[in-house]
């Protein structure tokens, strides 16, 4: 019969349990990984089905001789300030940014992932005043 020699299964033992540890990390960071992308998603959709206000000033008066005037004014103004709190850190960005949102993949990106047992959580939140109402 064949001799195959000694073996320490401690050391056995231990090499599993680091390959364990190493295989969690990765895990861990592949969950993160996930959730942010999964976060991008979500916002991509959010955003687009946020309203954005018109703000057109339209006057509805009788006159004196008692005709009645319906007319829109020259100064409209369109809203977007809600709908670019979703990729802002304050109120004050959202409403001061020009233009579109940011990426919201790169957002998503810069959010906190915060594990909790086997949940992998990620609080988006709208800072614009009007909507935490």
């Amino acid at each position: 019969m064949a001799r195959w020699g000694r073996v320490h299964y401690e050391q056995l033992k231990r090499l599993q349990k680091r390959m364990q540890q190493l295989e969690r990390a990765k895990y861990d960071k592949f969950c993160e990984e996930c959730a942010k992308e999964l976060a991008a998603r979500f916002l991509a959709k959010v955003i687009r089905r946020t309203p954005v206000g018109v703000y057109s000033k339209e006057v509805d008066f009788v006159t004196k001789d008692g005709k009645h005037v319906k007319f829109t004014a020259s100064t409209v103004k369109t809203g977007g300030t809600l709908r670019r709190g979703w990729t802002a850190k304050t109120h004050n960005e959202a409403e001061n940014s020009s233009g579109k949102g940011g990426n919201t993949l790169s957002f998503a990106q810069e959010l906190r992932v915060v594990k909790s047992g086997n949940v992998y959580e990620i609080h988006i939140i709208n800072p614009v005043e009007y909507a935490l109402t």
